[in-house]
Parts: structure tokens; sequence; C-alpha cells
């Protein structure tokens, strides 16, 4: 198996037909986790179940959680975001699974729009634009999923103000750029073989889509419309303007392993 990973998850029984699982991973993030958490509970969708996953803070982190009752709560030594998710997930029950940064937040209609899109369609996953969170407190003003050509050109079937993409096109778009950070898809979960990898520094969203991707002839499903906030504040692992030249390193070390994990899946030329 590419990563080592046991495909039990894939046998625990939902339950509730409707239950999304929200895995939530956090490190250091004590004055931020609370706001994500609020984010999922608030969601116009129900039932939802929320499991947090601590990877092994050093703050505050564990006492910001115990503020909250009915969330689901586990602690892991320091092994990255990562590993942090695939703990979630191997606890999850839920039909559906979504990932929320703990820096981030979805706004209350996230997971009912995401839900009923990926119903209607028979989609394997769906994702949904986002507005940039600044440091400052504002909203930035660009706008993340349309100015991504590689995926504007794909074309699409009109879903009720969501793009659906054919198979080939989701294979096509995957196997050349990630346009759906961790924060932004719900899955199916009947589709998910091996789920998050520890192995990616900052790529594990892209590895866990590319796995089903390349497993399933799956369509996938998304909207310009912006249904959550991604923040921006120097702290992410993935900023490209804090440290540029640390950034690279960790994204060629990502290619590296997707190659290394998907290679024998991928054709000659998207190699």
């Amino acid at each position: 198996e590419s990563y080592g990973v046991s495909l039990v998850i894939l046998q625990v029984q939902p339950k509730a037909p409707d239950l999304v699982s929200v895995v939530i991973p956090t490190y250091n993030r004590a004055g931020l986790v609370g706001t994500a958490i609020q984010s999922a509970l608030a969601q116009s969708h129900s039932p939802v179940e929320v499991l947090v996953v601590d990877d092994g803070s050093t703050d505050d982190t564990i006492a910001a959680l115990s503020r909250f009752s009915g969330v689901h709560v586990f602690r892991q030594e320091n092994r990255g975001q990562g590993a942090a998710r695939q703990l979630g997930l191997e606890h999850a029950s839920g039909a559906y699974i979504a990932s929320l940064d703990s820096d981030d937040q979805w706004r209350p209609e996230f997971l009912e729009e995401s839900l009923r899109t990926l119903r209607q369609t028979g989609a394997g996953f769906v994702f949904s634009n986002w507005s940039t969170l600044k440091a400052s407190g504002g909203l930035a003003t660009e706008d993340a999923l349309s100015g991504l050509d590689y995926l504007a050109e794909q074309p699409y079937r009109d879903a009720g103000g969501w793009h659906l993409l054919s198979p080939e096109s989701t294979r096509r778009v995957f196997t050349r750029h990630c346009p759906a950070p961790s924060s932004s898809f719900l899955v199916d979960r009947r589709y998910i073989s091996h789920g998050w990898s520890p192995e990616f520094r900052i790529a594990d969203d892209w590895a866990f889509l590319l796995d089903i991707v390349l497993r399933h002839k799956v369509a996938c499903a998304y909207t310009t419309r912006k249904l959550w906030n991604k923040r921006i504040d120097g702290t992410n692992i993935c900023d490209r303007h804090l440290d540029p030249g640390a950034l690279a390193v960790k994204e060629i070390s990502d290619l590296e392993q997707v190659l290394r994990s998907f290679g024998p899946l991928l054709t000659r030329r998207e190699r």
C-alpha cells in the first residue's frame, strides 16, 4: 500500500446516513481553534460530528478545547497535520468526511450546500472557494479559484451554481496541482482508501484527494462562491510571503513524495 495505512477505515458503519465527520487538526492554536470549532458546530446542516486532534501542542490548547462539550478530543505526539488528520479519520463515524484547519472558519451554509451538491451530482468530492482573512482581521479581495487557469479551462456541467467536472477533467486538474485546500472539501467516505499520509510536509490535502482521483473514476464539483475563510497571518505552514525559500524546500520534498507514492498510478505524461 502507498502509505502502509490499514483499509479498515472504509468499514466503519456510519451512525446516520447524513452524518458529517469534521476532523480538526491543531498545533499551538489555543487562541484560534475555538473559532474553528464554533464554525463547525454552527453549521446549518445536522448531524455533525467534530473530532479535534491536538498534535502535541505546548500552549494552552487543551484548556481551550475543554470549554466545548460534545466534541471528541484526541492527543498525539507532534507528528504533523497529516498524521493528526489520519488519527481523526480513524475515529470518525460519518458517511461524509471534511477537514477544517484550526485557524480557518466555515460559513454556516458550508456543509449544507456541499452535501447537497455531493448527493445531487454523485461526485466523489466537492470543494468551494474562499476569502482570505488577513492578520489585520480584514478580508482580502482576490478570488482564489477564479484565477486558476488550469481549473477554469476545464469543461463543466452546471449543477445549481456548482461546476461539475467529468472524471477525466477531474484527473487532469488534480494530476497537475491541487486547487482544493484541506478546509475546502467534503468527501464521500466510500472513496477513501488510504486517507491522509504523514509523509507530506504541506501537500497532505493534495495527496488525500489524488489518492481518490487515481484509484476511483470519480467526478468532482466546485463553486466559485466563497463559503469559508482562510486565515493567513504569517504562522501558516504554507505561506508564500513569509519565507519563500523554506516553502520551496517543502514543495520539492512533497513532489518527490508524490512520485514515490503515486508513480505507478500515473501515466508517463502525468509524471
